[in-house]
């Protein structure tokens, strides 16, 4: 069973994209392959265009 994704906003500055940065580096420190992280970002490029994430 996976785990949830749990995100972690410290301050209302926090942008979504400075988080899934942090979250991206978080994976990637934790030893996922470079193919799931890639992965990763695909899905955030495609649910940042219907968000409108700049």
């Amino acid at each position: 069973m996976m785990a949830r994704i749990k995100m972690k906003m410290n301050t209302s500055e926090t942008t979504l994209n400075k988080a899934f940065k942090e979250f991206i580096i978080s994976k990637t420190a934790e030893g996922l392959k470079e193919e799931t992280i890639k992965s990763y970002n695909r899905h955030f490029i495609t649910v940042g265009k219907y968000l409108n994430l700049e």
